[in-house]
């Protein structure tokens, strides 16, 4: 290994580990000749022998949009789609062959695939949007309805199991119907879910929140106060604040 200082032929191997993903080994190097240290990665040549009996260098990358198209429609989240990647990358050299058969790649991508449908699936019924879309897995989202799309974002973010949805105005420009759908879907992912919902509209916040903190603005330019903090019942019917009382009856917001 030359130098990239003196260009000395030679170097000596300090410290070898192997990268996160197990893909390539880092080498710490010392020239014997100036002193100086460098870095190499190392990666074992991989290369993928076509059906016309081309090879092209095995590409992750090409995994990545190839899965990608896969899961076009479904809730799966970017993260989702590169771990399955670096999967199937570890599969593919765990086999311990220089060359391997496009098919091989194919079937390495098979098993964590039909691992990330069943997360979609299970997400799509919690968002209670599977029957609706079932049949139309390959289409994009943009050809949901409103409500469809909110509960299809919903689906995606409960695709990895928060600790907490947030939702800044779930029902913005939403019709009476697919209004309820949203609070009917809040009410059943409260159970499992801690939810945090951000909105103007102070009959849904009645409806489907368990407490209610009332924000506020002391001027134009300034930050938000927290106002007042309570259970939803009592923010509605007792304030202990005269600010939130007003902004509930109307005099102010």
């Amino acid at each position: 290994m030359h130098c990239p200082f003196c260009r000395h032929t030679d170097s000596r191997v300090m410290d070898s580990r192997a990268t996160d993903d197990g893909s390539s080994i880092r080498r710490r190097r010392q020239c014997p000749e100036c002193g100086k240290r460098f870095t190499t990665v190392e990666t074992a040549a991989l290369s993928v022998v076509k059906r016309s009996g081309a090879t092209e260098p095995f590409s992750r990358a090409k995994v990545l949009v190839g899965v990608r198209k896969a899961c076009q429609g479904r809730p799966v989240t970017e993260d989702d789609l590169a771990l399955l990647a670096q999967r199937v990358e570890e599969t593919i050299r765990g086999l311990g062959q220089a060359e391997v058969d496009a098919h091989e790649v194919g079937l390495a991508v098979l098993e964590p695939l039909r691992e990330l449908d069943e997360v979609a699936e299970a997400s799509l019924r919690g968002a209670n949007l599977w029957d609706e879309v079932k049949d139309r897995l390959d289409k994009p989202g943009g050809g949901l309805s409103g409500g469809q799309q909110q509960r299809l974002c919903i689906a995606r973010a409960i695709a990895v199991q928060p600790d907490v949805l947030l939702m800044d105005e779930p029902c913005s420009a939403l019709d009476p119907i697919s209004t309820l759908a949203i609070e009917e879907l809040i009410t059943e992912l409260k159970k499992d879910f801690t939810i945090v919902i951000v909105t103007h509209n102070m009959q849904q916040a009645a409806r489907v929140s368990d407490q209610t903190a009332f924000f506020n603005l002391e001027g134009v330019g300034q930050p938000g106060q927290l106002v007042e903090f309570n259970d939803t019942a009592t923010i509605f019917s007792n304030p202990d604040r005269r600010e939130t009382e007003d902004y509930i009856s109307g005099r102010f917001g």
